[in-house]
């Protein structure tokens, strides 16, 4: 008999316990309580990569728990995007997110597997990276004005590499294309780094390429540097003109990097994971390292990056109605 009360006293209270709910749910943690994924959407190497090794390493400190870089390419970085985008929303999961995957992709992809503006969260913006229009040494210009003619002067014009549909790459030599009229034929690859192999090789002729992948191979003399994309020259190589300084005006455009979260993560994780990044993207240390690479830190509020979103979107879908590109 009191083998049986004891049985249904411990029934009523394991009933009562799943009524009330485990005491700590992942909502009640303190962020963070376990390792921390930054999914990198490209192959090892690239400007995505170098931030997300350099804050890997400081946040590890900062947080006393592990930070890790997992690289998944591919699919213009919709894998690795969608990925986070479907990860749970508790800030554990972070996606460095180039500037292509919510402010382009949406523009070019009519069949996208998320939807960067409703299932992923601004957090801040990390770093603005300059591109170099580059070319082989086999390539016979040596600036923007011999590069057109020459694409005007061949039937099939000339190619030009890029990591993928809807990239930096693609994009900013689609503007050029565009700007000048002259004919050009799009050679997307995997990865930036073989497309640049490529480029180095005279397989394919011309690249926007991002300014840590490119400028080794500047200063080695494997790639000439014909001009800068955005409106300011380098410190790294003086020397190199602007486009608009080349006699493409109105062409101005810079890549970038920022943090997202999956959405719904909530607001005071999203504020943490701000305010911790900022503080390590003005270490004085960090900022020199990144400047090293091209690489200009600029972080900022979840709501200036969503607002530099929203203006490229604009802008980019000005180039994209003329130049008529599509993918699927």
């Amino acid at each position: 008999m009191f083998n049986n009360v004891l049985r249904l006293g411990s029934s009523l209270l394991v009933s009562a316990m799943a009524l009330l709910g485990p005491a700590v749910t992942h909502a009640d943690e303190v962020f963070p309580s376990r390792t921390v994924k930054l999914i990198v959407p490209f192959t090892p190497g690239g400007t995505p990569d170098v931030i997300a090794r350099m804050l890997s390493e400081k946040l590890t400190v900062l947080w006393k728990q592990p930070v890790i870089v997992e690289n998944r390419p591919g699919g213009s970085s919709n894998i690795g995007a969608d990925f986070v985008a479907k990860s749970p929303p508790d800030g554990h999961t972070l996606l460095l997110v180039p500037n292509n995957v919510p402010s382009i992709n949406p523009l070019l992809i009519s069949k996208m597997a998320f939807d960067p503006e409703r299932d992923l969260a601004s957090v801040t913006m990390l770093g603005v990276t300059p591109f170099l229009l580059v070319t082989g040494p086999s390539l016979n210009v040596n600036s923007v004005a011999e590069l057109s003619a020459e694409a005007k002067r061949r039937p099939k014009g000339l190619s030009y590499a890029s990591s993928g549909v809807g990239s930096n790459q693609h994009m900013f030599a689609e503007m050029l294309r565009v700007l000048t009229g002259a004919p050009m034929t799009h050679v997307p690859y995997k990865s930036g780094p073989t497309s640049i192999t490529d480029v180095i090789g005279g397989v394919v002729d011309m690249q926007f390429g991002a300014v840590p992948s490119t400028l080794g191979h500047v200063r080695a003399g494997k790639l000439k540097a014909l001009a800068v994309a955005s409106s300011k020259r380098l410190a790294v190589l003086p020397n190199v003109p602007t486009m608009a300084e080349a006699g493409i005006k109105g062409f101005d455009a810079e890549g970038w990097i920022g943090l997202s979260a999956p959405a719904r993560t909530p607001p005071e994780v999203i504020a943490r994971i701000n305010q911790d990044i900022g503080q390590v993207l003005r270490n004085p240390e960090v900022v020199a390292a990144l400047a090293g690479y091209g690489i200009e830190a600029e972080p900022g509020t979840p709501a200036e990056m969503s607002a530099r979103i929203a203006q490229e979107r604009k802008s980019w879908g000005s180039v994209v109605s003329k130049s008529g590109i599509r993918a699927e």
